[in-house]
């Protein structure tokens, strides 16, 4: 028998509806699901997902996978890969018009003091 959805630490029924609606109905679903999967459903990030399956496997009892390659570590793989690298064109532009906000917000604080 399956164990029920809803035991897993964190997966209330809105949750476990909107998981069922993808296909995961049980606690060894959620156990077997694949990190990028679970991120596609509606309310999971990766970092969620991660979260989620490693408790179902702690659940239901299934094998865990080595520390090195646990669903977190995954999930916190992919978000450094994701961030890794020299800031782009965008990202200075980015800085450059938080800068000038700042001084704007400055500017107009300064005139109603006068």
């Amino acid at each position: 028998m399956a164990t029920r959805i809803t035991s897993v630490p964190g997966i209330g029924k809105a949750t476990a509806f909107a998981l069922s609606r993808h296909g995961l109905r049980s606690a060894e679903d959620l156990a077997a699901a694949d990190v990028e999967v679970l991120a596609a459903v509606p309310g999971f990030g990766v970092s969620r997902a991660a979260r989620a399956i490693e408790s179902a496997q702690k659940l239901v009892g299934a094998p865990m996978a080595s520390r090195d390659s646990s669903p977190v570590a995954e999930a916190e793989a992919a978000r450094s890969a994701e961030t890794a690298g020299p800031p782009t064109k965008d990202d200075k532009d980015k800085g450059k018009k938080k800068k000038e906000k700042k001084k704007d917000k400055k500017k107009k604080k300064g005139r109603g003091k006068r």
